[in-house]
C-alpha cells in the first residue's frame, strides 16, 4: 500500500515525464509550421542510420522501462526517447529544428544527451572506490 507521499511523488514523476514530452511535441509542431526544420530518419543528432523496426522494438523497451525509472536522468532519457518515438511513429522521422552549425537536433535529443551525462556522473559517483583501484 502506498502512502499519500509516495502516491504524490509517483504522480508528480509521471506528470514531469508527460510534461517534457508535451513540450518537445509542441516545439516540433511549431518548427514544422515555421518551415525551419529538417527530418531525420536516422539515430539522433542528425546521424543517418535507418530502420523503423529497430525503433519500434526500442520503443517497446523504453515504455517498459518507465515502470522502473527512479533517477532523474532515467526519467529524462525516457522523456526524450518517448518524444522522438512519437515523432517517428507519427511522421516516419524525427523533426529536428535546432541547427548547431549543420548538426540538427531537437529538445528530445538534448534531454537524451543530458541524461547520458547524468548516467555517467551517477555511475562514477556510485563506483568511486572501485574506479580508484
Amino acid at each position: 500500500m502506498w502512502t499519500v507521499k509516495e502516491a504524490w511523488k509517483k504522480n508528480l514523476d509521471k506528470a514531469w515525464l508527460v510534461g517534457l514530452v508535451v513540450i518537445d511535441e509542441i516545439s516540433k509542431i511549431l518548427a514544422r509550421q515555421s518551415g525551419n526544420f529538417v527530418t531525420n530518419g536516422g539515430v539522433g543528432w542528425g546521424i543517418g542510420l535507418g530502420g523503423m523496426g529497430l525503433w519500434l522494438v526500442l520503443g517497446v523497451v523504453v515504455v517498459g522501462l518507465i515502470k522502473f525509472a527512479d533517477k532523474w536522468w532515467e526519467k529524462l532519457l525516457l522523456a526524450g526517447g518517448i518524444a522522438n518515438l512519437i515523432d517517428r511513429l507519427g511522421n516516419g522521422a524525427v523533426t529536428d529544428f535546432i541547427n548547431l552549425r549543420g548538426l540538427w537536433i531537437n529538445l528530445a535529443d538534448i534531454m537524451i544527451s543530458v541524461a547520458v551525462v547524468g548516467a555517467i556522473i551517477s555511475y562514477i559517483n556510485e563506483n568511486k572506490n572501485s574506479l580508484r583501484k
